[in-house]
């Protein structure tokens, strides 16, 4: 099933629609997780519909405030930015309680975030891609790629923790839009986006 987060009258809900992309990558590998989350559906009159601007601010956000999407994270701190023609780069130290984890993200501008953890005892080497695809005018979707490149690190998973990690990163991901839509909707992200216009309900390449 497509996942559509949207914001209605009655607030930010979670959508089902049928599939209009496939992903190809294997649900389970503990190595490598893909999945996409639909942002805008013309034809769904009851969801908000977001400006790419918008969901790229709030990318943003989750880069420079990642406690206020992450469950369990308590602080984080950004020791050091810079940058390189479009792409912004922050080192940060994120703040678990009982642990630190030390990532860097790179920000390229309008279009997607890479963020790489460096490896400790209690935190392997990983890699979350998250990019924004607009196949058609403001039909817009995020696609959240996670990797582990690090395979010898701790255990090997079992068919089920592996499906419970994936179940986590989903959720974690549709919170996030959530937490956009809100920011949006309080004008933390600018003016929604225009009515719609021609070229709306044109469907995905499939």
């Amino acid at each position: 099933m497509q996942r559509i987060v949207g914001a209605g009258k009655k607030g930010a809900g979670l959508f089902f629609l049928p599939n209009m992309r496939k992903n190809g990558s294997d649900p389970i590998s503990p190595m490598h997780f893909e999945h996409l989350i639909q942002i805008n559906d013309p034809r769904l009159a009851l969801v908000e519909l977001l400006s790419r601007q918008q969901l790229w601010l709030g990318l943003v956000h989750r880069g420079r405030s990642p406690a206020v999407f992450a469950r369990g994270l308590e602080c984080s701190t950004v020791d050091s930015e810079s940058r390189d023609a479009d792409i912004t780069t922050l080192n940060r130290t994120l703040d678990f309680g009982g642990f630190r984890v030390r990532d860097r993200v790179q920000l390229v501008e309008g279009s997607h975030i890479v963020i790489t953890a460096v490896a400790t005892e209690q935190w392997p080497q990983s890699t979350l891609s998250i990019a924004i695809e607009e196949p058609a005018p403001e039909l817009l979707f995020l696609r959240f790629i996670y990797a582990y490149p690090d395979a010898d690190f701790g255990q090997p998973e079992d068919r089920l923790v592996a499906e419970l990690r994936r179940q986590a990163y989903e959720q974690s991901d549709i919170d996030s839009v959530v937490r956009i839509r809100e920011m949006a909707a309080n004008g933390a992200l600018g003016d929604y986006a225009a009515p719609h216009s021609p070229g709306y309900g044109t469907l995905v390449p499939q």
